[in-house]
C-alpha cells in the first residue's frame, strides 16, 4: 500500500488496521513527527497526520510499515529519540534505495 500524502486518517478510523492486514508493506505519509516542527504555523492549514498518530493507529498490524514523504523539519531523518520511539512502535522510516519484491 502506497500512501505518501494524505490529509488525515479520520476517514480510515476503524478500517486502517483491517485494511493493512491484507498487505505486506505499507509506505505511509510521515510528513511531520509532531506539532512543534513548525512553530508559529497552524498545522490545520498544512494537513497531514502526525507520525506519532500514524504509529499509534498501525500498532499491532502484521504488515511492515515505513513512513515516507518526510518534511525537512522532521527529526526522523536522523537517528535519535524520535526514531527510536518509532521503532519501539514497530514502525520504520523508508530509506532511499529500499526495494521490495511484489508478487
Amino acid at each position: 500500500f502506497y500512501c505518501p500524502d494524505i490529509d488525515s486518517w479520520e476517514a480510515w478510523e476503524a478500517e486502517l488496521g483491517t485494511f493493512l492486514a491484507g498487505v505486506d508493506i505499507a509506505l505511509l505519509d510521515g510528513t511531520f513527527f509532531g506539532p512543534e516542527e513548525l512553530p508559529g504555523r497552524d498545522l490545520a492549514e498544512i494537513p497531514h497526520p502526525l507520525a506519532q498518530e500514524t504509529a499509534q493507529r498501525v500498532q499491532g498490524t502484521a504488515c511492515q510499515v515505513k513512513l515516507i514523504h518526510l518534511n525537512h523539519t522532521n527529526p526522523l531523518w536522523d537517528p535519535g529519540p524520535e526514531r527510536a520511539w518509532l521503532a519501539e512502535q514497530g514502525v520504520g522510516v523508508g530509506e532511499e534505495g529500499e526495494r521490495w519484491e511484489l508478487g
